[in-house]
């Protein structure tokens, strides 16, 4: 859940939950005084979600934790640049395109002694088991959301029944193909599927994709590549150590959208990187683009819109299944804290109901037990957003995939970053070719 190429764009500014209540137990204390932990965040939208969790958790056990908020690049250099110095927060919002690394360089802690030592069992909150955060029998991180992927569009631009039940295939982009070139208009008018459209004066692109969306591809291309059968690695398991981005499949999604970025249906990368998707959608750059659960509020109604918004299914592939990555994020604590069972505690409550059920309320990311999830979808009911395609995504277990998680991550994604969005956006040398080095690229760094 890298929650989006704008969180690059968050605001850097440090937000403190620092929390204050009644009651300390035994837990919460240490032959040095009561204990604060310190956990740092990179999405602005869950602060409060965490901050209300945190509260309740010094309620419960005496255990003050500290909350820091900071935007995605400086959440992760400033996590480099403390731990090269032996420093570092006790816990982090984790993600699985960096806990490889972290594991492999031991910053991490194995949290199972301190589960079965406090007789934690994630099923039994009703966490879905994966292995997504385990290796070896260790235990880094427990899922404390979920999300998908859907399609959003502006309802100034088109209707809700335009956008229901799309296809898509690599040769000619299905109905989905056709839709976004419809929605693709000219400063003069004229329709992307009329005589005389011009591609060179486009007031309004019929699709926008992420800009900088590496190499899982998560709000821009995965999707179509997902609903031909492909997959990043072989075998489609964690730490995996073969990359197939060379195969034809793949090739034919890229060589697709390469076209229609010449054609002038899809926004300029140039135009995305600069301004951010958001601001693309909110000046009606673009009338649709993929976007994922963890945008909800940036795409609610408010004064301050000049658009309004609304949510439809993912496009159908040849196959007939609508795939997209389901992520999760997770709670570890690092090697540096002085505090590890305190922290395991943290992360324990952060995988209970009676926090989850606090992040529900929020409805700003679906969590991961079941039952707190399917709160959001009536939460933003009532706030008059309806986010059924995501629900029913994350319902079609077959339809959903992982995230792609190996060693050598940000190697990897920067390799990825560079190759994908020349070749997509700027149309820079043939897809084939590209991919095919970019394949030979990532799989030498397993050598």
């Amino acid at each position: 859940m890298k929650r989006s190429r704008s969180i690059f764009a968050a605001v850097a500014v440090a937000g403190l939950a620092a929390v204050a209540g009644a009651g300390c137990s035994s837990g919460g204390t240490s032959t040095g005084g009561p204990v604060t932990l310190h956990e740092w965040l990179w999405d602005p939208t869950q602060l409060s979600s965490y901050q209300a969790c945190a509260q309740a958790f010094h309620a419960k056990t005496g255990i003050t934790v500290d909350i820091s908020q900071s935007g995605w690049s400086d959440y992760w250099n400033n996590l480099t640049t403390q731990l090269a110095a032996g420093k570092g927060p006790d816990v982090i919002t984790d993600h699985v395109g960096y806990y490889p690394q972290l594991v492999s360089s031991g910053e991490l802690v194995d949290l199972s002694p301190y589960f079965k030592k406090d007789g934690y069992n994630p099923a039994a909150s009703g966490i879905p088991t994966n292995s997504l955060w385990t290796r070896n029998g260790k235990i880094y991180g427990i899922s404390q959301d979920r999300d998908a992927v859907a399609l959003l569009y502006n309802t100034k631009d088109t209707a809700a029944a335009s956008v229901q039940s799309l296809t898509w295939n690599p040769t000619d982009g299905g109905t989905f193909g056709a839709l976004i070139r419809h929605l693709t208009v000219d400063k003069n008018g004229v329709r992307g599927d009329q005589p005389g459209f011009s591609k060179a004066d486009v007031k309004t692109y019929g699709f926008a994709m992420e800009s900088g969306d590496g190499i899982a591809g998560q709000s821009s291309w995965a999707t179509f590549a997902l609903d031909l059968g492909w997959y990043w690695t072989t075998p489609q398991t964690p730490f995996a150590t073969s990359y197939d981005m060379s195969d034809p499949r793949l090739g034919s999604v890229f060589s697709w959208l390469q076209k229609e970025y010449n054609a002038g249906y899809i926004a300029p990368e140039a135009q995305v990187s600069s301004l951010g998707i958001t601001p693309v959608m909110d000046h009606n750059v673009a009338a649709t683009t993929f976007q994922g659960a963890w945008t909800i509020s940036s795409y609610a109604p408010s004064a301050d819109k000049n658009q309004t918004y609304a949510w439809a299914q993912l496009p159908v592939g040849p196959g007939g299944r609508s795939m997209t990555i389901s992520n999760s994020l997770a709670q570890s604590v690092l090697t540096v804290s002085p505090h590890p069972a305190q922290a395991a505690k943290w992360v324990e409550f952060v995988g209970s109901a009676a926090c989850q059920n606090l992040v529900a309320a929020k409805a700003v990311v679906f969590p991961s037990i079941p039952s707190e999830a399917a709160k959001v979808l009536s939460v933003d009911q009532r706030k008059g957003i309806n986010v059924s395609p995501f629900t029913t995504e994350l319902g079609n277990t077959s339809d959903l995939v992982f995230w792609p998680i190996t060693s050598n991550g940000t190697q990897i994604n920067n390799l990825a970053t560079t190759a994908i969005d020349d070749t997509l956006t700027r149309g820079q040398g043939n897809p084939t070719t590209v991919l095919g080095n970019l394949n030979s690229s990532i799989n030498a760094l397993f050598k």
